[in-house]
C-alpha cells in the first residue's frame, strides 16, 4: 500500500532554465544567393523579472574547425551556470561554410548581441567570460586578444563592444603557423581556405599567440600533456607569452589526458574553472 507525505521544502537553490535557438544573427548562405540563421543557447534564471545582473559565461564547442554543436556540452555548462552566471553556448560557421575569419566574426556578433539584451537575460555586460576547446579554444582566445580591435566587428549591434574579461583556453590551437598533429585531412587548411605557406599573413592573423598584448584579459589554459591532436607546446608557448606580456594567467596540465578527455568535464577541474571565472570576474565571491 502507497502512504501519502506532505512535506515543506525551503527553497534553498535557484532554479534555471535553458532556452534553446536564440537567433542572434543571420549570415550568407547557399552560394552567398540566401540567408541562414545563428543560434546560441542560454542558461539562466528561471525567474529573471528583477534578477540582479550575472557575469555571462560564453562557451564555445571544438570539432576541428570542420563540425561543432552548440547544444553538446549545455548539460557539462549547468555548473557553471548554477555558480552565477548566466551561460551562453554559440554556434558558429565552420570552414566548409565560410573560412577565417568568419567564425571569430560569428562570435563576436553573438557577444554584441548579448550585451545588446543583457537587461532581458540578466546579464551584467562588463563581466563577460569566454572558454571554448580545442577550436572553441581558438576562437575563445582570439576573442581575448581582439577584443579592442574592430576588424572582426561585423553585422549588427556594433556600438556594443565584444571585448571580453576573462579567457579559458581548453587544449586550443593557439599558433596556426604550426600544423595539428594527427591525420589528415588537415584542419589548418580548411580553416585558413588555402594552404598556410600559401596565406602567410592571414595565417599569423589568425594565431591568437601572435597577437598577445599587455591589455590582454586574464586567461585560464588547460591542456591534456598526452594530446595527440593538438600539441601540448601550444598551451606552454601561450602561457610564456602571457607571462612575457605581463597578462595574469592559470595553467592547468591534466597529466594522462588526451585530446577531449573526459578528466576535463569532471567536478575538480571544472571547480578550478569556476573559481578563476569568480575571482577575474567577481572579486573572488562565489554565490
Amino acid at each position: 500500500m502507497g502512504q501519502k507525505e506532505i512535506l515543506t521544502l525551503p527553497v534553498t537553490q535557484e532554479v534555471w532554465k535553458l532556452l534553446t535557438d536564440v537567433t542572434y544573427a543571420q549570415v550568407p548562405f547557399w552560394f552567398d544567393q540566401s540567408w541562414r540563421p545563428l543560434k546560441l543557447d542560454l542558461l539562466l534564471p528561471k525567474h529573471q523579472e528583477n534578477h540582479k545582473p550575472l557575469p555571462l559565461f560564453v562557451w564555445l564547442c571544438g570539432g576541428g574547425f570542420t563540425v561543432m554543436d552548440k547544444d553538446i556540452w549545455v548539460p557539462e555548462l549547468i555548473d557553471i551556470a548554477r555558480s552565477g552566471f548566466v551561460v551562453a553556448s554559440v554556434q558558429y560557421r565552420t570552414s566548409n561554410e565560410a573560412p577565417f575569419p568568419a567564425a571569430i566574426e560569428d562570435v563576436k556578433a553573438a557577444i554584441r548581441f548579448l550585451r545588446a539584451h543583457a537587461e532581458q537575460f540578466c546579464i551584467d555586460p562588463e563581466k563577460v567570460a569566454i572558454g571554448g576547446e580545442s577550436a572553441g579554444g581558438h576562437l575563445a582566445c582570439m576573442a581575448g586578444v581582439t577584443g579592442q580591435d574592430p576588424m572582426y566587428d561585423k553585422g549588427d549591434y556594433l556600438p556594443y563592444s565584444s571585448a571580453v574579461q576573462a579567457v579559458v583556453d581548453v587544449y586550443g590551437l593557439v599558433d596556426v603557423t604550426t600544423c595539428l598533429r594527427g591525420p589528415e585531412p588537415d584542419f589548418t587548411t580548411m580553416m585558413l581556405g588555402a594552404q598556410p605557406q600559401d596565406v602567410p599573413e592571414k595565417t599569423r592573423e589568425a594565431s591568437p599567440l601572435l597577437r598577445v598584448h599587455p591589455g590582454c584579459p586574464p586567461f585560464f589554459i588547460l591542456h591534456g600533456d598526452k594530446d595527440d591532436m593538438v600539441d601540448p607546446d601550444q598551451s606552454e608557448r601561450l602561457a610564456k607569452a602571457l607571462e612575457a606580456n605581463g597578462v595574469p594567467f592559470e595553467y592547468l596540465v591534466l597529466q594522462g589526458a588526451g585530446h577531449g578527455d573526459d578528466a576535463f568535464y569532471q567536478p575538480a577541474c571544472k571547480e578550478r574553472v569556476i573559481r578563476f571565472l569568480h575571482r577575474v570576474l567577481q572579486g573572488g565571491k562565489q554565490e
